[in-house]
């Protein structure tokens, strides 16, 4: 259900963006339309503005009204579904038969009209004018998806719109002529020059000195020479021992 949604968004989308068809939504009914809605228990008028997301407006025309008049109990079920919506003015004075009288309002009203039906014949010659069509098929209604020769007019009207014609690309040059503006110049961009790297990031390693126990390796070597210096002995010529034993000196 919800897939069946989005996908009526997007055609919406499509239509309102290269068709301007917008909300509230103007849908012309067809007696076909009508018909199978009743045989699949549809009713209309509760179920269109949700699937749209958004106001709808029924519309039926004499025409339409008129032949499912003529059908009798046949189509008595449709005449009165379609007695309940609004009335679109027919083009045309006389009965012209529903699936031409809703081809030239279409055609009048294009842009903003929604045709519902299930008459294949009117929906094939609508479909060569960009025309949005709705018909009912497996108990659900649905939106068609626009035709390969809408979609190509889209893509079309789209590119035009991007590019500048020749001719307005030469009145734009003429004008600036006229006016003395001169032609601005294609500035080039330089290229930027490998330069070495940021001095601020490298840095000289400073090497730690070494500590062992909390003490710095410096202040170890410092201490163990101070150490040898105090233990240093003095050495005595022999010649000045022997006149000291001699004069009883004892060491």
């Amino acid at each position: 259900m919800k897939s069946r949604y989005k996908k009526a968004k997007r055609i919406l989308s499509f239509y309102y963006t290269h068709f301007g068809l917008k909300p509230p939504y103007l849908v012309l009914v067809c007696g076909t339309f009508c018909k199978q809605a009743l045989m699949d228990k549809i009713n209309i008028a509760e179920q269109l503005p949700k699937y749209l997301s958004g106001e709808v407006k029924l519309l039926t025309t004499k025409c339409a009204l008129k032949e499912c008049e003529l059908g009798g109990s046949l189509l008595y079920g449709p005449f009165k579904v379609l007695s309940q919506y609004d009335i679109f003015d027919c083009p045309h004075a006389w009965f012209k038969g529903s699936a031409k009288c809703l081809r030239k309002a279409a055609l009048k009203e294009k842009g903003k009209l929604i045709i519902a039906t299930q008459d294949e014949e009117l929906a094939s010659s609508l479909r060569e004018h960009n025309i949005p069509l709705m018909h009912i098929s497996h108990n659900s209604i649905n939106l068609e998806t626009p035709s390969e020769k809408s979609k190509s007019f889209a893509e079309e009207k789209t590119s035009k719109k991007l590019t500048l014609s020749q001719k307005q690309e030469a009145s734009i040059a003429l004008l600036k002529q006229e006016l003395h503006i001169p032609e601005e110049p294609v500035s080039k961009k330089k290229k930027k020059k490998k330069g070495g790297p940021n001095p601020l990031s490298v840095k000289k390693s400073t090497k730690k000195k070494s500590t062992l126990n909390g003490v710095s390796k410096g202040n170890v070597e410092s201490a163990k020479h101070k150490t040898r210096q105090r233990k240093k002995k003095v050495k005595i010529p022999e010649h000045v021992k022997k006149e000291l034993l001699k004069s009883n000196v004892q060491l």
